[in-house]
């Protein structure tokens, strides 16, 4: 996935109830779906909707505080790996689904066009 655009998980109905993002640089996990979210945050979509869904679109400019105490709102992408989980209740350890990914960086502009060669038309 490249930094900047939006990316598509696709899932079979029924999959899942909850969608969890863990940046493996950091740790940090972000909590996307949850049956209830923290005061001041809101879920993607909620999580019956999720649950019926064959596929979500999650922008990549996302922006999701980490979940911990007195996590503030930061980019949950950029360059580096990713797993997505997907499970009826992410913090039961019963199991569900996941998912590895990788995010590519920005052009040196800071946009998700690519940047042209020196002396490239």
């Amino acid at each position: 996935m490249q930094a900047g655009k939006p990316f598509t998980v696709r899932m079979a109905p029924g999959a899942g109830r909850e969608l969890a993002v863990h940046r493996i640089s950091d740790g940090a996990w972000f909590f996307l779906v949850v049956a209830g979210p923290p005061a001041g945050q809101t879920n993607l979509v909620e999580p019956a909707e999720l649950a019926r869904r064959t596929h979500l679109q999650i922008p990549a400019t996302l922006q999701s505080a980490a979940w911990s105490a007195g996590a503030k709102p930061q980019a949950v992408f950029r360059p580096g790996v990713y797993e997505l989980m997907l499970s009826d209740n992410l913090e039961s350890g019963q199991g569900g689904y996941k998912c590895r990914l990788k995010v590519t960086g920005l052009s040196p502009n800071n946009s998700s066009r690519p940047t042209p060669l020196r002396g490239a038309a």
